[in-house]
């Protein structure tokens, strides 16, 4: 079955990403400030997964669904927004996040048989603004 240029693109991230909260840590003895290691690794695993896929250069704006299932539900799943954002810049899926017209992300059912995974599914948006309020 061929894709057509304005379906939907899903991307199955089979781990978690880190929370916002959690992307920078900080070494108590020495002050350093430094990027989690967790965080790395869900970063190349996205970039793997994205391998080949990008967001269609016609599009102007997109609409990004983010579903996160995890291993037991805690947190926010606002917080785990920006993380997969900016994965997803990091792997080349898009040049930067800006062109990201609307987000939402939910909790999914919880994932107890693995360490939890993430369903994206963006959409072409025409527009950066909403019609209505």
């Amino acid at each position: 079955m061929k894709k057509e240029q304005d379906d939907p693109i899903e991307i199955f991230i089979d781990a978690m990403p880190v929370s916002a909260n959690r992307i920078w840590l900080q070494n108590y003895k020495t002050k350093q400030t430094y990027l989690n290691p967790k965080y790395k690794v869900f970063k190349r695993i996205v970039q793997l997964r994205c391998a080949g896929t990008r967001m269609p250069d016609d599009w102007p704006y997109c609409y990004v669904q983010i579903v996160v299932h995890p291993k037991r539900r805690s947190g926010d799943a606002d917080n785990y927004t920006k993380p997969i954002l900016d994965a997803l810049t990091y792997a080349g899926f898009w040049d930067d996040d800006k062109r990201v017209a609307d987000v939402r992300s939910r909790f999914g059912a919880p994932d107890p048989d693995k360490n939890g995974c993430v369903l994206i599914i963006v959409e072409r948006r025409e527009t950066k603004f909403a019609d209505v309020f």
